[in-house]
């Protein structure tokens, strides 16, 4: 606790994660709301990705699609999956093509990360997903 008001952002983090599943729990997301805002603030990924599900879901603060879009998108350029995963979605039910297009390849980048639920997502639209690299042929 020491270390996170401190602003020891991993504090931060682990102590976002703990009252998001304590919140789970009891529906009280405001510790939740406070330690995810400090540590995605900070940089975390894995914060930026709870603090932006609070916001989707309006649980410890006011539902704002467009704030969890924004936590979503910073840590997507962290290369996070799931948010990759989370925000393809978002776009693609926007009625917007090139909000879809985007997020049909957010979804993309999401699978080739791994990411099980974007790779169902894609076989839903129809899309495949992002074909591996195949390495060339070694030639001497």
């Amino acid at each position: 606790m020491a270390a996170a008001n401190g602003g020891d952002v991993s504090s931060q983090s682990a102590l976002c994660l703990l009252a998001m599943n304590t919140a789970a729990a009891s529906d009280d997301f405001a510790d939740a709301a406070y330690w995810c805002a400090r540590a995605a603030e900070g940089g975390s990924a894995d914060s930026q990705v709870w603090y932006a599900r609070l916001f989707q879901t309006g649980k410890g603060v006011a539902q704002d699609l467009e704030q969890a879009a924004a936590w979503y998108e910073k840590a997507a350029q962290q290369q996070n999956a799931y948010a990759m995963y989370m925000l393809g979605r978002m776009l693609i039910e926007k009625t917007d093509a090139a909000d879809a297009a985007r997020g049909t390849v957010l979804l993309q980048r999401a699978a080739a990360l791994g990411n099980s639920n974007a790779r169902i997502a894609l076989e839903r639209l129809g899309v495949e997903p992002e074909e591996r690299r195949r390495t060339p042929p070694l030639t001497r």
